[in-house]
Parts: C-alpha cells; sequence; structure tokens
C-alpha cells in the first residue's frame, strides 16, 4: 500500500480524533469518508478500534461530569441496535458500505442542520442508542444520534457523557465483530 494512502488516514484521524476530544464526536464524522475510500476493509473495524482507544481517554479525563443515570437506557438499547448492524455489516458489500457511510453522514448533516431542538430524555436516549447502534456497527459513525439528542446539554456533559458511551458502544462492536468474523478478516 502506498505511503500517501497511510498518511492521508493518519491526518484525517488526527484531525477526527482532535475534534472528538473537543466537541465529545467527530473522529469517524471525519475520518470515515475518507478511509472507507482509501481501504474500504478498514470501517468499521479499524475505526471503532481507534474510537475505542480515544473514548477511553476521553472518559478517564472528562470522567467527574458523567450523568450515568442517563446513560441507562442508551446502555441497554445500543445493544439490540448492534446485533442489526452486524447483521447488515454481513449482507452489505464494499460499494453498498461506501453508500451507507455517505448517507449516514449526509442524514447526520441534515437533521443537524434543520432538525429541531431534542428535549434530553431518557425514551430519545433509548431510540438514539439503538439506532446508533445500526449506525455505529456498520459504518463506525455512531455519534450523530446521541449527538443530536444530547446538543443543547452542557458542553462538559455532553463531552463526558458521549465519551463513556462510545467507549461502551465501541466494546460492544468490537464483541459483535469478533462473533460474526469480520474482525479476524479485516485485522489479522
Amino acid at each position: 500500500m502506498d505511503l500517501w494512502i497511510w498518511l492521508l488516514a493518519a491526518l484525517s484521524l488526527f484531525v477526527g480524533c482532535w475534534i472528538q476530544t473537543a466537541l465529545g464526536f467527530g473522529m469517524a464524522v471525519i475520518a470515515a469518508p475518507i478511509i472507507v475510500i482509501l481501504n474500504p476493509l478498514w470501517v468499521p473495524v479499524a475505526l471503532t478500534l481507534c474510537a475505542l482507544f480515544l473514548s477511553v481517554l476521553n472518559t478517564w479525563n472528562q470522567r467527574e461530569y458523567i450523568e450515568y443515570r442517563a446513560l441507562a437506557l442508551p446502555f441497554i438499547t445500543r445493544i439490540p441496535g448492534t446485533i442489526l448492524g452486524a447483521w447488515l455489516l454481513l449482507q452489505l458489500d464494499i460499494f453498498a458500505l461506501q453508500l451507507f457511510v455517505a448517507g449516514c453522514v449526509f442524514a447526520a448533516v441534515i437533521i443537524s442542520y434543520y432538525g429541531k431542538q431534542f428535549d434530553y430524555t431518557p425514551r430519545r436516549m433509548g431510540l438514539a442508542a439503538f439506532i446508533s447502534g445500526i449506525m455505529g456497527t456498520t459504518t463506525s459513525i455512531g455519534g450523530p444520534p446521541m449527538a443530536l439528542v444530547m446538543q443543547h446539554g452542557k458542553p462538559q456533559n455532553i463531552r463526558a457523557n458521549l465519551s463513556i458511551y462510545f467507549g461502551y458502544s465501541c466494546t460492544i462492536s468490537m464483541i459483535s465483530y469478533a462473533y460474526i468474523g469480520v474482525l479476524n478478516q479485516q485485522l489479522l
């Protein structure tokens, strides 16, 4: 593989990680569309692994702002979303995966731009986590649904809650990748 592919992938990850650390999400939104073009085999497993490490570090740094009660239902509803996402991942070919990544990014931008302010309720958080499970497992872009629901909260709580949620969700996704066999295919 050419050096420029590695450098462009590293640059997209660096910018994405910087944005995610500052805002609470964004690494995969920035990096996935670029990386899926450079090497589709790196999406979603390699991006999810990178997001897992970043989320653990960010969670540790922001641990005093985590709202554990608000995350109980999202932690539960992420699981069926992940299961559905893993099944979809087995059904999609590389071109369909690329289109799905593009569609997820486009939908997130449109909803964020035109969307109304959502109340930060457990029900909405649970639904967002289910959708996040599907999107995150198939494309590694699971942040937008959760970020949309949380976007009008206190910034320090948003960053902390998203960090611990992403650490959890990346772990669940990595387990699903191992179970369906894509972890071995893509990384080993």
